[in-house]
């Protein structure tokens, strides 16, 4: 790919193979809520883009000794259930006109701050479709509450809280869900920036001053850290990761709803590089310049991606209310 440089002519600092690889790899490692959400697979012959998930059941397995006697009589599990979810995979991007951009100044540098500048657009727009499939869970817990059972109606006092970490693993372990291989087995809440800075505030009590300590010496915590930069701390079985694509809601006062997932609460359609559902940077030169075809005047470039998100499993995800001095 090739792009106007200095006002005049095509420079050749831009390939397709180099600006799509870039796009690639900075678009999964600025993903967030997709590290914790299930791949979906595209089943063949569905007349369209379908993304579906198949969702086993959980079962304990068999304790029960077998032998060569009781071959094929013990260990026969006859009930197992797979439901399924789908999900139309849409296409998603933007794009500019190159005529538009054509008097800046372009480096050799240039291509890799576009690559960064897409990778960033399209990783927000995907985070947040997934956030939108959390919001439809309808477990919630108010900070502050020992149990999502509470209801509590949140005030502005209402701040991210340490107890939260467990009030978040105890409704998880109700469940009996799983937490995160890549979290060391933890579950993960997703917050607002401004809930990690109420809970670092919270410097009174002696459960912080643990936390903290947890923090600073949990190799996995550390290890998560140099892979997304977003880790905020690890307490009680929860890792928290932070992210602006969090909303505010009216709950009693203006509060974040901040997003507590296990294994298998959200799944989104995979991006692979290649195939039909690979992100993609797109170069559309003009067509015929009168005004027969106004819609083909202007050459483009930019972004597209085919996804789909699903909330798979409503008992995974837990809406988490917190009131902030940002916010009231």
């Amino acid at each position: 790919m090739s792009i106007t440089a200095g006002g005049g002519g095509y420079s050749g600092v831009w390939t397709n193979v180099y600006i799509i690889r870039k796009f690639v790899e900075m678009l999964k490692q600025e993903l967030l809520f997709a590290r914790f959400s299930e791949p979906a697979m595209i089943p063949k012959n569905t007349g369209g883009y379908v993304a579906r998930w198949n969702i086993p059941v959980a079962f304990s397995g068999s304790t029960t000794v077998i032998t060569e006697a009781s071959a094929g009589t013990v260990g026969e599990r006859t009930s197992t259930e797979i439901a399924k979810a789908e999900s139309t995979i849409n296409t998603y991007g933007e794009w500019m006109k190159l005529g538009e951009i054509s008097s800046m100044s372009w480096t050799p540098g240039t291509m890799d701050v576009f690559a960064e500048q897409f990778a960033f657009a399209g990783a927000d727009a995907i985070d947040n479709l997934l956030y939108t499939q959390a919001k439809l869970a309808s477990n919630d817990l108010t900070s502050g509450d020992l149990s999502a059972a509470t209801g509590t109606t949140p005030t502005a006092a209402t701040v991210a809280v340490i107890t939260d970490f467990t009030a978040i693993a105890g409704f998880f372990y109700g469940q009996n869900a799983k937490g995160f291989r890549s979290l060391g087995g933890d579950y993960v809440w997703i917050m607002h920036p401004n809930q990690e800075v109420d809970l670092l505030t919270e410097l009174t009590t002696e459960s912080t001053s643990a936390w903290r300590q947890t923090f600073k010496n949990a190799d996995k915590v550390v290890n998560t850290l140099i892979d997304n930069h977003r880790v905020v701390g690890s307490y009680g079985g929860v890792t928290a990761l932070r992210t602006t694509n969090i909303d505010s809601a009216v709950e009693g006062v203006t509060t974040y709803m901040s997003i507590a997932l296990a294994r298998w609460g959200l799944g989104w359609a995979g991006l692979g590089e290649q195939g039909p559902n690979a992100p993609t940077i797109k170069r559309k030169k003009p067509g015929p310049s009168d005004t027969s075809q106004p819609l083909d005047l202007y050459e483009t470039i930019g972004w597209k991606v085919k996804m789909a998100g699903k909330l798979l499993d409503n008992s995974r995800v837990l809406l988490v209310y917190s009131g902030s001095s940002a916010l009231n």
